[in-house]
């Protein structure tokens, strides 16, 4: 199960009539645990990391390509160790508190019918940030992100191919700025930050079927399905190879609750398998 905690909330506001521009301000919380491995693939140290972060972004509508976003970050947080010893850069280690700060690019396009449970439609999200000491942030770097989806339906069946590709571009990340994998979805049968590095990848397809019947009123929609997964993560790219890709899978009941999307969820990846209960977002 695990007691990973991810809480977000931001409010999207239109500048002019025609709502070609906008702002959205945001706040977020996470707390979890992160794991480093040494060079032999051995768990060497656990962090238990919790940050906060509020943001603003300014940006234009491009209809139907989507929207472009300048945003402003800053936050602080705190990494505590919980066992084993450093075997890292010291430079790029946080062992108590940290601070972020730093701007991003966006671009963001989004035609999911449902954010919860798609049907139709795709989703992509490209970022570029750059954590600026100079804005407050503990330590300099940049990053580019990639999570891109599509959704193929039939009758009460929908398959979603997905990708997320992740890297550093300049600098070097601090511990709590690393790239997760693990959790539903992400790795499934690893736990939130059991893999991490400066690059990582992942590329899934996702299966779902509705249960009950989408034309009856007052019914709660239900979903049983699984997913087959690959991806990694490294601190160098002479690191990415083919032969360091982890396979993974899961299956998973889900309802389309009042309060979001709820599963229960069971995934094996080489070497380890979890449960999930889990209530959020998979977009």
């Amino acid at each position: 199960m695990g007691d990973n905690i991810k809480l977000e909330t931001d409010f999207y506001q239109p500048l002019d009539a025609a709502q070609e521009y906008f702002i959205n301000p945001y706040f977020s919380y996470q707390r979890y645990n992160l794991n480093l491995f040494n060079d032999d693939n051995e768990e060497n140290a656990s962090f238990r990391t919790s940050r906060a972060n509020i943001g603003l972004e300014v940006g234009r509508n491009l209809e139907r390509w989507g929207r472009l976003s300048l945003g402003l970050r800053y936050g602080t947080g705190k990494n505590e160790l919980r066992f084993g010893q450093i075997a890292t850069d010291a430079n790029t280690i946080n062992e108590d508190s940290f601070d972020d700060g730093g701007y991003s690019i966006r671009w963001t396009a989004d035609t999911l019918d449902n954010l919860n449970f798609p049907t139709s439609g795709y989703y992509g999200d490209l970022v570029f940030y750059d954590s600026q000491t100079a804005l407050g942030a503990s330590n300099h770097f940049s990053t580019l992100s990639l999570n891109a989806a599509k959704t193929y339906t039939w009758g009460k069946q929908t398959l979603i191919p997905r990708v997320i590709l992740s890297g550093r571009l300049s600098g070097d990340l601090g511990i709590q700025d690393r790239f997760l994998l693990g959790g539903f979805l992400n790795l499934s049968g690893y736990q939130v930050g059991q893999i991490s590095g400066q690059y990582a990848a992942l590329g899934e397809l996702i299966y779902m079927y509705r249960l009950d019947n989408a034309s009856a009123a007052f019914t709660l929609p239900l979903y049983a399905g699984g997913s087959l997964e690959v991806g990694g993560a490294w601190d160098e790219t002479d690191d990415i190879t083919f032969d360091s890709l982890i396979p993974a899978g899961s299956l998973f009941l889900g309802a389309d609750t009042p309060l979001g999307p709820f599963y229960l969820a069971g995934g094996l990846a080489k070497g380890d398998a979890s449960l999930y209960l889990m209530l959020g977002r998979l977009f």
